[in-house]
């Protein structure tokens, strides 16, 4: 992860002033470093400016839905692991929320073990993804410099060649 803790960086958009503090406490009793803010808007400004690794977002939101929210952080953080959570829990909004690309689904109201369940599972997959992205970045770097070195060794001989003729 890329922040000063072990633990990772865990940003909570909720309108509800209870889950905010509760989720925040309970995130920093087990070691995260945590933003909370209650509006969507806000919330995708902090994200943009500290790159957390997991967001909670609310489905509902005051200006803006938590889909919304969704949307844009994945558009802007493609590896930030995003988990909704909400009131209204429904199968509907379930499989929404997944094909948006959220990572998990948390129906409210969820004991303090369940969001601790949920934040350990979701940073491990974020890690995965940004390992993941490394070995791809360098097997590309190596099959590039592969090529190359081919590339040269097979101009060497052809070059000796036509300097002799």
């Amino acid at each position: 992860m890329t922040h000063e803790t072990q633990e990772g960086l865990v940003l909570i958009i909720d309108d509800e002033e209870t889950i905010r503090d509760g989720c925040r406490q309970t995130l920093e009793k087990s070691g995260y470093v945590v933003i909370a803010t209650e509006d969507g808007t806000e919330g995708i400004r902090i994200a943009r400016e500290k790159r957390p690794d997991m967001v909670f977002v609310d489905m509902n939101l005051p200006g803006m839905s938590g889909l919304e929210v969704i949307d844009i952080l994945l558009e802007d953080i493609p590896h930030i692991v995003l988990v909704v959570i909400t009131g209204y829990a429904s199968i509907v909004s379930a499989v929404e929320s997944m094909k948006r690309g959220a990572y998990d689904y948390l129906p409210k109201p969820f004991t303090p073990d369940q969001l601790r369940a949920v934040t350990k599972r979701g940073l491990e997959h974020h890690n995965l993804k940004i390992e993941a992205k490394m070995l791809r970045d360098a097997q590309e770097k190596t099959e590039r410099d592969f090529i190359t070195f081919v590339s040269h060794e097979m101009r060497s001989p052809l070059v000796t060649i036509q300097q002799s003729i």
